[in-house]
């Protein structure tokens, strides 16, 4: 019930109000059947009683047979492997797969690209409008927010100056897009301190220096364990792999250590722990 009370709802609304083009299909199961080859929901619910017209494409990799995943109504098979398409090659000479069946998918995602800009030419303007992009950003962010118990906390009263902020991601969030289609990190970005700060409210200092104690110690911590697990998963499977590939496992691990070192020294530059808003 809770899928159908909690989250099929949203979905519905997008497909019949939004009129999205695309749906993506998850990692998960339901009912025993992964989502990327579920018939019951990409076929029966989304196409048959929701009425969705447009493209369904698995997420990277999901999925586990490529031709039941076709049967089911998956169009597109993200990113697309050497095996899916041998398999649904064999499946269309074999007669186990209906050629029909990959006509039609091929025909859905045809009818998506002539809808592109790509495709209708279309000139793209050269610089992104930020600003209204953050504005909208924030409206959503804003609206989305969903308060599980208020104790009468909330809306704050006149007479409350200080904030006690709790939690690492009062301090050390992720300010950007995560995925295969992350961003960096934003171009615009109110840390939950800033944000407090700017609508007139004094934020706990020595709290924030015992959270800016704890990450110093965790980064710490971060670089020893990192440097340690190189030179131990090294000598451990050196006999097993290539040598060039351990040290690229090697320069990979370095490299995400060096962007979280990096950014966070960005974030403190962002006044989250800076010495001078303690007061």
């Amino acid at each position: 019930m809770e899928l159908w009370e909690s989250y099929l709802p949203a979905f519905k609304s997008l497909v019949q109000d939004g009129n999205v083009a695309e749906v993506m299909c998850a990692y998960q199961r339901i009912d025993g059947a992964p989502c990327c080859s579920n018939a019951r929901y990409e076929r029966q619910i989304l196409r048959d009683e929701w009425g969705f017209k447009g493209v369904v494409m698995s997420d990277w990799n999901a999925g586990t047979d490529a031709v039941t995943s076709m049967k089911a109504g998956n169009d597109m098979l993200q990113p697309g492997q050497e095996r899916q398409y041998k398999a649904i090659l064999e499946a269309v000479q074999n007669g186990t797969l209906d050629e029909a069946i990959l006509n039609r998918n091929v025909k859905r995602i045809l009818e998506l690209v002539v809808k592109c800009h790509t495709f209708e030419n279309y000139k793209y303007a050269n610089e992104t409008d930020l600003k209204a992009h953050a504005i909208i950003d924030r409206t959503i962010g804003a609206e989305g927010i969903v308060l599980l118990d208020n104790r009468s906390a909330l809306p704050l009263t006149a007479n409350v100056k200080t904030i006690a902020l709790y939690g690492t991601t009062s301090y050390d969030m992720v300010p950007a897009g995560m995925g295969f289609g992350s961003t960096g990190v934003g171009y615009y970005c109110v840390s939950l301190v800033e944000g407090m700060r700017n609508a007139g409210y004094t934020v706990d200092a020595d709290i924030i220096k015992k959270y800016k104690k704890m990450w110093d110690k965790i980064s710490q911590m971060f670089l020893i364990g990192s440097l340690s697990g190189i030179a131990v998963l090294g000598d451990v499977i050196r006999e097993y792999l290539p040598v060039n590939l351990i040290l690229t496992f090697g320069f990979i691990n370095v490299g995400i250590m060096l962007l979280k070192i990096y950014f966070q020294k960005k974030f403190e530059e962002k006044s989250l722990y800076a010495d001078n808003h303690y007061d």
